[in-house]
């Protein structure tokens, strides 16, 4: 239930920030400028970056692009402003992400808490793990599970209170890393992610692990599209901003902790949109008896109204 909370909350804030940014109606605006004001401090001082995106740029993006009234090298160079100053508090964030300091002049030298220089973005030891894999796979310490990690993806949201022996993420292979053992269920100390191909190729070996991959991001994509075609609505923006910011996450693993947000979105909005068809179904359906009796009733005043006309005519014709 916590953890359903919290993916929730990640989704909502990120709805306010593209309220924020495309709400016309002033009150509305002044509301969820207000929301972001109170929530968004959570997740920019904390030291996860995936949520940072996931909160702070659907309504970065929101603004820039649809309520900023510039020509495109404006908001290209808006888009260039917004991307250095995220770029400078990641930066701050791996200086410091052990401790509750806070050293924008380290961030800026390239210096950790330890002093140490070199502090770089780590995007690309993404590789690193996919010739990790290569390596354990050739000398025989790992064999690919044949869809196993995948299928633990999928029953994640399954709690472990209902189906305690539930599969666990990546275990086999933090431990072929070398990870020790930390519990009495099998658990790592930590787990690592090899990366979307190499997830794939841990999957269903180097010959059908990259295709698996390769579908599941094309699943992905469509899934995104769909919500572009199905309108431009702030609802749909919001889910297909959120999207987009999460395509990003995914470059570590293609797994559903990180697509959560969108997922309760997305059901959210689905729930609201049949309680609101419901709803307008229910009202047509009950003013259908009434207009049902009117009809009834004009067309008896109209067949009256003939039926003296009638009688009208032939009374004169009997005159003449």
């Amino acid at each position: 239930v916590i953890s359903f909370a919290s993916y929730l909350q990640i989704f909502l804030t990120a709805a306010c920030g593209v309220m924020a940014a495309l709400a016309r109606n002033p009150k509305t605006r002044s509301i969820a400028v207000l929301i972001c004001v109170l929530a968004l401090p959570y997740y920019i001082f904390d030291r996860t970056r995936n949520t940072m995106l996931a909160t702070v740029l659907p309504g970065m993006l929101a603004f820039i692009l649809m309520r900023l009234r510039l020509g495109w090298l404006g908001k290209i160079a808006a888009l260039t402003g917004a991307f250095l100053l995220v770029n400078l508090w990641f930066t701050q964030v791996m200086a410091n992400r052990s401790g509750m300091s806070f050293n924008i002049k380290g961030a800026l030298a390239g210096e950790s808490e330890a002093g140490e220089r070199e502090i770089r973005h780590e995007g690309l030891n993404m590789f690193e793990e996919l010739a990790w894999i290569e390596f354990l796979s050739e000398s025989g310490r790992y064999e690919p599970n044949w869809g196993n990690r995948y299928f633990a993806e999928l029953v994640n949201p399954i709690p472990r209170g209902l189906w305690k022996n539930k599969p666990m993420i990546g275990l086999d292979y933090a431990l072929a890393r070398g990870q020790g053992v930390a519990g009495p269920n099998g658990e790592t100390t930590a787990t690592i992610s090899t990366g979307m191909i190499g997830q794939g190729v841990v999957n269903f070996g180097p010959f059908f692990g990259p295709a698996a991959a390769a579908l599941l991001m094309a699943l992905w994509v469509a899934l995104l599209a769909r919500q572009d075609f199905l309108g431009i609505d702030t609802a749909r923006v919001v889910i297909y901003g959120t999207g987009l910011i999460l395509t990003f996450n995914l470059g570590r693993d293609i797994t559903l902790l990180v697509l959560y947000p969108f997922f309760f979105g997305l059901g959210l909005l689905w729930i609201l949109t049949a309680y609101h068809k419901h709803q307008r179904g229910g009202k047509r359906r009950s003013k259908r008896p009434k207009e049902a009796a009117n009809n009834r009733l004009r067309i008896l005043a109209a067949r009256q109204q003939r039926r003296e006309q009638q009688e009208v005519t032939a009374a004169g014709n009997g005159a003449h």
